[in-house]
């Protein structure tokens, strides 16, 4: 009699891991978020600190808040970016998805996961490519290297990647997929 774990092979080792590979990624979403929304804070702050020195006070603001701003804005935008590929939250054409037979969705839903995986991959690669090229170039008042602008993409496209490698395990080996962290219990307080 063959050990019943020898017979499940390469799919028996995944699933077993599938539990330890989502705590990680609830890790690492939690993580995404806490990023886009301290951003959006500080990105707040600093503009309404702006108009109201400028405009309503008259008096001179310091000359770094637009370009800490400009760096914030990319960081928030692409965290928020990630978190929402592990939702799937963005926003999708499914009128001829819906239409299809149920066993025929799930091999185009991974067909779009791969492509959208080569088209986040292209990305990444262009960001990075023009972050090099930008990289000697500073800021005029922090002085600080335009490369961390581009840096939020690759971070971000970790993430990306992640999850998306997380979904295509979930339907590769057929089981339910309900993304976690902190996204989960929000999402279940706002429905409540």
């Amino acid at each position: 009699m063959k050990n019943r774990s020898s017979t499940q092979g390469v799919g028996g080792a995944a699933r077993r891991l599938l539990p330890l590979l989502s705590k990680v990624l609830n890790l690492l979403e939690t993580a995404y978020i806490a990023l886009a929304a301290t951003g959006v804070a500080f990105l707040a702050g600093m503009v309404f600190y702006q108009v109201v020195s400028r405009y309503m006070l008259q008096a001179p603001t310091f000359p770094w808040t637009e370009e800490v701003a400009r760096l914030i804005f990319p960081w928030s935008l692409f965290a928020g970016i990630a978190v929402g590929f592990r939702r799937g939250e963005h926003i999708a054409v499914d009128f001829f998805f819906r239409r299809l037979p149920p066993k025929a969705q799930k091999p185009v839903e991974m067909l779009l996961l791969a492509v959208s995986l080569f088209f986040v991959l292209a990305f990444v690669v262009g960001a990075i490519e023009i972050g090099t090229r930008t990289a000697g170039r500073l800021t005029p008042v922090l002085r600080m290297s335009r490369y961390w602008y581009y840096l939020a993409v690759p971070v971000s496209v970790f993430g990306m990647v992640s999850f998306m490698v997380e979904r295509l395990l979930y339907l590769a080996l057929n089981e339910p997929f309900e993304p976690g962290g902190i996204g989960r219990l929000v999402s279940s307080a706002s429905e409540e």
